[in-house]
């Protein structure tokens, strides 16, 4: 009786290994068709583009915004935003972008302007509320453009960044990845990279001295004065440059250009290399401080 009973619990363990075994094999069957179709819809999902999904953002992007005749319509840096996803070609697509409002200057002040910029300020809480990816800073004094830079950079994490102006958007595309790369490789010639708006005989000169053009990654870069337009560095160059311009609030263009046509300056830090200047404009003017087609209760 005692070896019967063995012989049926060693039958009973066997089937038991034996179930086991075909479980835990049906188990790595369908764990491996698993990570198969994980790996294959990964390979469509990421297909085009460059970035994988455990890498950061290579870059931020800054749009300065002041208070306009079209306000409090976000329209058009809608319609600037929009340009940036559709034009900038290899753009990650967690990068992040700070909307910088800059306050009413001091001597043009009233309630009227201020309830106006108020009321933009809402629409467009209101319109990116649920997107993660971009922040809106509301500043609560007059910085002008470098302070509204300034204020941001202070949240910046990434090793570039690009600075838009709230009614320039783009209209042709932009190569990122080569962009990027360019300028890693040739970081003390390749320092600052901006858009053009105008035809290429409208481009203001630089001194003689300086090298006028180069092509590294399939881009062409024609050096060229300094200019407020939709513009692309490094966080350290333009904390270098909000440095060296002081504590007035103002613009960046005037100060760097007067800079560039002294003798002996950095022409790459006082000027700034065009981007495929032959295939110019890239961006377009919306002319939001002297357009008035949108009526001031438009909100989108």
């Amino acid at each position: 009786m005692f070896r019967s009973n063995v012989g049926v619990k060693l039958r009973m363990l066997s089937r038991r290994k034996i179930s086991i075994l075909i479980v835990v094999s049906i188990f790595a069957v369908l764990q491996n068709i698993l990570l198969v179709h994980t790996k294959q819809h990964k390979e469509i999902s990421t297909a085009g583009n460059p970035f994988l999904l455990n890498v950061k953002p290579d870059s931020s992007i800054i749009i300065v915004s002041s208070l306009i005749p079209t306000h409090p319509s976000i329209k058009m840096i809608h319609e600037t935003i929009d340009s940036i996803h559709k034009m900038i070609d290899g753009l990650h697509p967690d990068t992040p972008i700070f909307i910088s409002i800059d306050m009413i200057k001091s001597e043009k002040f009233d309630a009227v302007k201020l309830s106006t910029l108020q009321l933009y300020l809402e629409n467009l809480r209101n319109q990116f509320f649920d997107n993660p990816n971009i922040f809106i800073i509301n500043n609560f004094s007059h910085g002008h453009i470098n302070h509204s830079i300034r204020r941001v950079l202070k949240m910046v994490k990434t090793e570039f960044v690009y600075v838009f102006q709230h009614d320039l958007k783009f209209v042709k595309n932009v190569n990122h990845a080569a962009l990027v790369k360019s300028m890693r490789e040739h970081l003390g010639e390749l320092v600052i990279v901006r858009f053009a708006k105008d035809r290429i005989g409208s481009i203001k000169k630089t001194r003689g001295d300086c090298k006028k053009s180069v092509e590294y990654n399939g881009i062409s870069f024609t050096l060229g004065q300094w200019s407020d337009n939709n513009n692309f560095s490094t966080k350290r160059y333009f904390e270098e440059v909000i440095e060296n311009l002081g504590p007035s609030p103002r613009p960046i263009e005037a100060p760097m250009m007067y800079k560039g046509h002294m003798a002996g300056t950095n022409c790459s830090f006082f000027h700034q290399y065009v981007y495929n200047l032959q295939d110019a404009p890239h961006i377009y003017h919306l002319d939001g401080r002297l357009t008035l087609t949108f009526s001031a209760n438009q909100t989108s």
